[in-house]
């Protein structure tokens, strides 16, 4: 038992030291363009996007390189167009497409890859989806 707390006040002691030198609990979140997060976005703002970034909302000065994603739309009523993308801009193929898609279809952003600031890890970031509304 003695042990056991030991152990735990270990741990509690080398989180904090970690925390502590990190400044910031980071979780980082993918977003359209600079600023365009959430799970609805206008056709307005959907036309503005250019590129995917991912940012960490506690700590803006943290830069996450995108890696790789899969882009999904899913228009209403039509079939679903994907992209396997190699960086995070949006090509002009993609931007037309999206310029012509309807209120009420989905996009999708899947198996994202993303690289840490300081470029040592390769970090598998959640689906995220946005559906286009007037």
């Amino acid at each position: 038992m003695k042990n056991s707390v030991l152990l735990f006040l270990i741990s509690v002691i080398f989180t904090s030291s970690i925390l502590a030198q990190s400044n910031s609990l980071c979780v980082p979140s993918i977003t359209f363009g600079d600023k365009y997060s959430g799970d609805k976005l206008t056709k307005e703002k959907l036309l503005k996007v250019k590129d995917i970034k991912v940012k960490c909302y506690t700590d803006p000065n943290l830069i996450y390189e995108v890696v790789s994603y899969d882009l999904v739309v899913v228009p209403k009523e039509k079939d679903a167009v994907k992209w396997s993308i190699r960086n995070n801009k949006l090509d002009d193929n993609q931007l037309e497409y999206l310029a012509k898609v309807d209120e009420n279809a989905t996009i999708y952003i899947d198996n994202a890859k993303v690289k840490s600031p300081d470029g040592n890890l390769i970090l598998d970031m959640p689906g995220y989806a946005v559906s286009v509304v007037k």
